[in-house]
């Protein structure tokens, strides 16, 4: 057995933190998020994208580019490689290049502007929904918040018109009825082939 690979990277928050946990889903299928509750007691949520050791360096995104080009300019075959010589692409170039500090956004206090006092408790557990993770917060007061950390991707939306979908299905029953009625016996059948 080879020893596993591990990556690391650190970075400061521009918020005070009193108590951090990961959200949970129920197959794991969701990126997690950090959930945190900082010091003025807000819940506030990091999105896994900004807190990933996968965000590349811009030494390593220079490296890789010119690992690239050589390969794109090389006519023939490529030389052979040692054992040693293979790359382990552990940095995802999709990713935001890497910044120590993970900034602040207004948009991600859960708690809005709401007035907690002294949380000291916070968990996160999954809910029957893959994209959906519940928050508890509690102390002094209590708080609790549905999140989804890479959006509602496997739910419809309040404002959906099931309505029309119902609609068409039932024009599209009844046009089938329709159409099988009208081509009922092997000569209609046979006529209608042949147009």
């Amino acid at each position: 057995m080879e020893s596993p690979i591990i990556i690391q990277e650190s970075y400061m928050l521009t918020v005070d933190v009193k108590k951090m946990v990961l959200t949970q889903t129920v197959a794991h299928v969701t990126q997690p998020s950090l959930v945190v509750i900082t010091g003025n007691d807000q819940v506030y949520t990091i999105e896994n994208i900004l807190f990933t050791a996968r965000r590349q360096t811009k030494a390593e995104a220079d490296a890789l580019a010119e690992r690239d080009l050589i390969i794109a300019t090389t006519i023939g075959p490529l030389p052979a490689r040692n054992e040693s010589d293979t790359i382990l692409e552990l940095k995802d170039p999709k990713l935001p290049p890497y910044d120590g500090i993970i900034p602040q956004k207004n948009t991600k206090y859960v708690s809005y502007d709401l007035n907690l006092v002294d949380l000291r408790k916070l968990y996160t557990f999954s809910t029957s929904l893959e994209s959906t993770s519940a928050v508890v917060a509690f102390g002094h007061d209590f708080f609790y918040a549905r999140i989804n950390p890479e959006g509602s991707f496997d739910r419809l939306h309040e404002n959906f018109k099931g309505e029309y979908i119902l609609a068409v299905i039932s024009g599209l029953f009844v046009l089938i009825h329709l159409a099988n009625s009208y081509i009922k016996n092997k000569e209609q059948r046979e006529a209608w082939l042949k147009k």
